[in-house]
């Protein structure tokens, strides 16, 4: 697999008039501090041809700013280019119409990767889903497997969460 990208770093800045609180979902062991983002002696992640990678945030807005004005966040992706070496860096701005304001009218595959990362957090017995079942999991699985005409991850991620929704019950 050729690589394309070399110690590619994504940092994530919140607009803290219009975000109260945010959380990263996993990458815990892969933190970086705020002060290393641009610095490239750090090592970083190798993304390869074809691939991608997608990290979710847990968001609080603060519902009382004007949608329509500026950014809500904006992301920083830095990274070297594996054959001159150069450092390469780019960002995007993430605005309020960029935002479903109902997790059933995102996109499938976005509610495919909030139920993912809600799989995990039940799995290591996180506090911040304490109150999610693996049935209402296992729904929202089939449901987005259905949306995408049964894609063949989104089937597997299905059938793992009901496998392990029926060995909980055990």
């Amino acid at each position: 697999l050729a690589s394309v990208a070399r110690d590619a770093k994504i940092q994530v800045e919140f607009d803290r008039d219009k975000v109260l609180s945010y959380r990263l979902l996993g990458f815990e062991n892969r933190a970086i501090a705020d002060e290393d983002f641009r610095d490239d002696t750090r090592d970083a992640g190798e993304v390869g041809a074809g691939q991608s990678s997608t990290a979710l945030y847990e968001v609080t807005l603060d519902r009382s700013w004007d949608r329509g004005r500026g950014p809500i966040a904006t992301a920083t992706l830095r990274y070297r280019r594996p054959a001159s070496e150069r450092i390469t860096e780019t960002w995007a701005s993430l605005h309020a119409d960029d935002v479903e304001r109902s997790f059933r009218d995102a996109n499938p595959h976005f509610r495919l990767a909030v139920v993912a990362a809600e799989f995990a957090e039940v799995l290591r017995d996180s506090p911040f889903v304490e109150d999610r079942s693996m049935e209402e999991l296992s729904y929202q699985a089939d449901r987005v497997a259905d949306e995408l005409r049964r894609d063949a991850d989104a089937e597997e991620l299905a059938d793992l969460i009901d496998t392990a929704r029926r060995i909980r019950r055990r």
